[in-house]
């Protein structure tokens, strides 16, 4: 394999960057409209789960969650953050491509078929260890299969997002999604396998999306294994593999130690208010994560491109404030509305949650930057340093605060990691950031979420006042400066634009 190009543009066809960030914007759209399926299936699933079961059984379910994602973590070995980048920038032409998606799943599989045969052999010692009973083993056996599909899956998915095919990246996630919620409204609602349906569900969805995803991607595979190409992406990706591991433990690490020390109906509420926190949010991140690597690693090295970041930091902060912003100040009714009264006093960990959710963002906004200039080892530094921070606070705050504990964990850990990584990589790759405004939307937005959520939601005017939040954070900014002439100028034309393209008759009339 050659040494890395640094883009796949030269400098006359190498796109502004207004339409850079136009680019961004729209397969941001495209990707979100694929993982927005998770919220759907979210909110149609939680209301089955939350009145099928009880708060240790949702606490179990989210146990053996938490052992899937993790599993998914630690024999990724760092692959997915790298494998964008070899595919677009390493790979000499669509043969070497080929030859890369193949070899790295033909490695996948083969450390997938070695985790089922692991499983089934601990699956009884593992449940006794989670559990304090060795009858779960097959919910165990389960949640490791599921991991492993999606193992697999996620080859498919880089290969799609690499070509630059959001659509059917979409029709890969939406199909996977749209089968989670069939099985598991069939397994948990319609037969009341309680616990055990839902992972039944989860394991066939992802053999299916597999599947799916594979066909799609069919034309990208040769009859062939490199070891040269393996080598170079495990070369790359395991300085990495702290990184990837980090984010399980700053996400779902904390699960654990509930469930030790304060039972598995303490980490089912946590639960409940996390995942409603993060929800919205880590949509949000997904979208933009996915669409925002191939975008900069194809941007080139060009003098725009620092002040492409600036205004992608700037505005993509401002989206997961909003977002959270929103989720938070909402939480109580969307508990009652989905849950049963056990779970609705989780509605005061929701704005917690979303504030360490829009530092996490913010933070992944970082990584290609670390990646592109092969600095991954601070990456990983970081990330593994606020990693020990969160399981120690954890281990020490839990024991006392309970709940409490892990929420304090999770937001010193998740601000503290997103502070080191843009100090370090703005020294490694200098950036115009704005962080005045920065800080504005941090402050504005947390101000207005602390207030709007305080009022009760007794009748219709009281909903109405409570949705004026929006326009509030928009006044607020504007009253701050957060946004420049232009950017004013090019907000008030949009309305123009819409109209003369829906309606150029009407545009031509006034």
């Amino acid at each position: 394999m050659e040494q890395p190009r640094t883009s796949l543009h030269t400098e006359v066809d190498r796109p502004t960057m207004l339409n850079q960030l136009r680019k961004l914007v729209g397969h941001s759209a495209i990707y979100g409209l694929g993982l927005v399926g998770s919220s759907i299936a979210t909110l149609i699933l939680s209301p089955v789960f939350l009145h099928r079961f009880s708060r240790a059984e949702y606490g179990m379910l989210e146990v053996l969650n938490v052992l899937s994602s993790m599993l998914f973590s630690f024999l990724l070995l760092g692959i997915g953050a790298v494998l964008m980048k070899v595919y677009i920038n390493d790979c000499r032409d669509d043969e070497e491509r080929r030859l890369l998606t193949t070899s790295i799943a033909i490695f996948m599989g083969a450390m997938v078929l070695l985790l089922v045969v692991l499983s089934y052999v601990f699956s009884k010692p593992l449940a006794a260890l989670l559990f304090k009973d060795g009858r779960y083993a097959l919910l165990v056996l389960l949640a490791a299969s599921s991991s492993g599909a999606l193992l697999i899956q996620q080859i498919a998915l880089v290969c799609l997002r690499a070509k630059q095919w959001p659509g059917k990246f979409a029709v890969v996630t939406l199909s996977s999604l749209a089968m989670t919620v069939a099985l598991n409204v069939y397994f948990v609602w319609m037969r009341s396998l309680g616990v055990l349906g839902a992972q039944l569900a989860s394991v066939l969805a992802s053999g299916g999306g597999l599947a799916l995803g594979f066909f799609l991607i069919r034309s990208e595979l040769v009859p062939r294994f490199s070891h040269g190409i393996l080598r170079h992406v495990l070369a790359l990706s395991l300085p990495l593999f702290p990184a990837t591991v980090a984010p399980w433990v700053l996400n779902v690490s904390d699960r654990y130690f509930l469930n030790h020390f304060c039972g598995l109906s303490a980490t089912g509420l946590y639960a409940v208010g996390y995942k409603v926190g993060m929800l919205g949010i880590i949509i949000l991140i997904n979208a933009f994560q996915l669409a925002w690597s191939p975008l900069f690693y194809a941007s080139g090295g060009d003098r725009e491109t620092p002040r492409l970041c600036a205004s992608v930091l700037k505005y993509l902060v401002l989206v997961l404030v909003t977002g959270g912003m929103m989720v938070s100040v909402f939480a109580r009714e969307i508990l009652r509305l989905i849950a049963k009264p056990e779970y609705w006093n989780a509605g005061w960990i929701v704005p917690y949650v979303a504030i360490s959710y829009v530092f996490f963002g913010a933070q992944f906004y970082t990584m290609p930057l670390f990646i592109r200039l092969n600095r991954g080892k601070w990456l990983s530094l970081i990330m593994s340093c606020a990693a020990v921070i969160n399981l120690s606070l954890n281990f020490i705050l839990i024991p006392r605060f309970g709940i409490a504990g892990a929420v304090a964990a999770t937001l010193a850990a998740f601000s503290l990691q997103a502070v080191f990584s843009f100090l370090l990589a703005n020294r490694f790759y200098p950036v115009p950031y704005q962080y005045t405004n920065l800080a504005k939307t941090l402050v504005a937005g947390a101000l207005l979420c602390f207030v709007f959520r305080g009022i009760p939601v007794t009748s219709l005017v009281s909903f109405l006042l409570k949705s004026l939040v929006l326009l509030a954070f928009a006044l607020l900014l504007l009253a701050s400066g957060f946004f420049s002439r232009r950017e004013l100028e090019v907000m008030l034309s949009i309305p123009g634009k819409v109209v003369r393209k829906l309606c150029p008759q009407c545009s031509k009339a006034v």
